[in-house]
C-alpha cells in the first residue's frame, strides 16, 4: 500500500512537470474596420488583427512604497519645535528649528519673511462682547447689536506688522478703521472690533450684508473670508 502511494506520487510529480507553463500575461488583438472603428479582443477574430503586448500585472510592496515616499518628503521643522525665525538663516538659506535641527530645507525667506494671515467672516457682538452672530447669516435683533467685530490668525513664524483693519459703510465707498493692535505675533490671533457709536450707518447692521478689508506691512498672503 505504501509502495503504491509512492509510485502515485511520483507519476503526480512527473505529470505536472509535463504541463506547459501557464500563461500569466493574457494575449490581447486589435483591428479597425472599414468604417475606422478599433476593435480589441484576447482572440484573433479578424484576419487583420494584430496582436497588442499587455502590460505585466505585478504586486506592489505597499510598505516599501510608504517608506519611500516617506523618505522624499523634504525635511521640515514640524518635528522639531518648529522654526526659530529668532536665529539667522542657515548657511544654505534655510531655516533653524527650535530645537537646533539644521537639516530642515524650508527657506529662511519664506517662512520668516512673509506673513500669512486668515481672516474670519464679519461677527457681530453684543454690549457684553460676546459675539451674538454672523453678518446676515443670524436671527439677532438689530438693538442687541453694539460693535462689528474680526478676528485675524496669524499663521506665520514671524510678527505680522502695520496690521490695518477696515469696515466698508454699506451702500457707500466708505472704509472706517476698527481698533485693534497692529502687531499679531508668530502663530497668534488678533481681535478687532468697530463700536456701532463709531460706524455711521443707521441701518439694520443684523440684516445688513458687512464688508471688511486688511492690510499687512509684511503680509504675503490674506485668505480673506469675509462676507
Amino acid at each position: 500500500m505504501a509502495w503504491t502511494f509512492k509510485v502515485l506520487i511520483q507519476f503526480l510529480f512527473l505529470f505536472c512537470c509535463a504541463l506547459p507553463p501557464l500563461e500569466l500575461r493574457a494575449q490581447a488583438y486589435s483591428w479597425t474596420d472599414s468604417q475606422g472603428r478599433v476593435h480589441y479582443s484576447n482572440k484573433a477574430l479578424n484576419p487583420g488583427a494584430e496582436a497588442k503586448e499587455l502590460p505585466q500585472i505585478s504586486r506592489e510592496n505597499i510598505n516599501a512604497k510608504i517608506k519611500s515616499i516617506k523618505q522624499s518628503i523634504p525635511a521640515n521643522c514640524n518635528d522639531h519645535g518648529g522654526v526659530d525665525c529668532g536665529l539667522r538663516e542657515d548657511a544654505d538659506g534655510s531655516v533653524i528649528c527650535i530645537d537646533g535641527y539644521k537639516d530642515a530645507i524650508l527657506a529662511y525667506r519664506k517662512a520668516c519673511g512673509e506673513v500669512r494671515v486668515e481672516v474670519s467672516p464679519v461677527e457681530l457682538s453684543s454690549r457684553t462682547g460676546e459675539i451674538i452672530g454672523i453678518s446676515v447669516k443670524n436671527e439677532v435683533r438689530d438693538q442687541d447689536v453694539e460693535a462689528l467685530h474680526l478676528t485675524l490668525r496669524n499663521t506665520a513664524a514671524i510678527e505680522a506688522q502695520g496690521m490695518v483693519v477696515e469696515f466698508l459703510v454699506p451702500f457707500t465707498r466708505k472704509w472706517i478703521e476698527a481698533l485693534g493692535p497692529t502687531t499679531i505675533e508668530a502663530l497668534s490671533i488678533g481681535e478687532y472690533k468697530l463700536p456701532r457709536g463709531l460706524f455711521p450707518y443707521r441701518g439694520d447692521l443684523a440684516k445688513t450684508p458687512l464688508k471688511a478689508r486688511v492690510s499687512c506691512r509684511n503680509c504675503s498672503t490674506v485668505q480673506a473670508r469675509v462676507d
